[in-house]
Formats: C-alpha cells, sequence, structure tokens
C-alpha cells in the first residue's frame, strides 16, 4: 500500500512564534519539545483552547506521531498513536 508523504512532517518537530512586548519591541518565543507522553498522561492543565493538535507522521494519516501544542504553557508533546 502506498502513502503520500506528510508534508507537515518535521524531524525533529519544533514550533515558535513572535510576541509583542510592547509598540517597539518583538521577541521570538520557541516552544519546550516535552517529549513522548503516552498512557494518558497530561500535557498540561490549560483549557482546551489552548491547545492544538497536528499529525507529524512521516506518512499522511498513519498517526505515529501527533503532536499536541498549548500555547498559554508555550510547549507541546508528541503521542504514539501506532499500535
Amino acid at each position: 500500500m502506498y502513502y503520500e508523504l506528510n508534508p507537515n512532517h518535521q524531524k525533529p518537530f519544533k514550533k515558535t512564534k513572535v510576541s509583542s512586548i510592547d509598540n517597539d519591541t518583538m521577541i521570538l518565543i520557541e516552544y519546550k519539545d516535552r517529549g513522548w507522553c503516552n498512557s494518558g498522561v497530561k500535557h498540561c492543565e490549560c483549557p482546551s483552547e489552548y491547545k492544538d493538535t497536528i499529525d507529524n507522521s512521516l506518512y499522511k494519516m498513519r498517526g505515529t506521531d501527533v503532536v499536541t501544542i498549548c500555547d498559554r504553557c508555550n510547549s507541546f508533546v508528541h503521542t504514539d498513536m501506532s499500535d
């Protein structure tokens, strides 16, 4: 079976954002990689409206590396969704 490569796949996955301190100052915030989070362990206690999920699998729709990003904590975790 053939699967298309997922264009979202990055190894290693990295995330940054630009934030403004005041009208003249902008800073680049690098998100912290908290590693692999399996067996029902929670990423953080932040509400779901701050979180986003990206399929970072090498093969599209295979779900082997799902990344959960929290914009409030500025961090992310990986979850292995494979069997």
